[in-house]
């Protein structure tokens, strides 16, 4: 009888120590997978922040005039002659109605015309 319980006992032991061998394996393979996946983390941040950066200075660069300038100056002087195109058309094509042929005259003679007496017509009013 007191062999069975030495043999149980016996056999106890051996398994707790299987165990905490199995389990400190275990701990280790979870802290190389913790680690593994903290550096893969830390890489994909890093990764993104550098991307940011260079995002940012590529905009930075993009609206820098000066710099746009030095590197393309006849596509700018292109673009300045378009906008000022552009801005001188954006009244409609219009001229000034206050000013006609006869007052034209009026300067060539020496005179300053008469501008309470516009020749111009009223603009029409917008009901909303």
């Amino acid at each position: 009888m007191q062999q069975d319980i030495d043999d149980t006992c016996q056999g106890i032991e051996n398994t707790r120590s299987a165990m905490t061998e199995k389990l400190d394996k275990l701990e280790a393979r979870v802290r190389e997978t913790v680690e593994g996946a903290q550096s893969s983390v830390a890489d994909i941040v890093e990764t993104v922040k550098d991307t940011v950066g260079e995002t940012v200075e590529t905009v930075k660069r993009t609206l820098d005039v000066q710099y746009q300038v030095d590197q393309h100056p006849w596509l700018m002087v292109g673009g300045a002659a378009l906008a000022g195109y552009l801005l001188g058309s954006w009244g409609g094509g219009r001229t000034s109605a206050a000013f006609s042929t006869h007052d034209s005259a009026s300067f060539a003679a020496g005179t300053t015309p008469d501008l309470s007496a516009s020749h111009a017509e009223p603009l029409p009013s917008r009901r909303s």
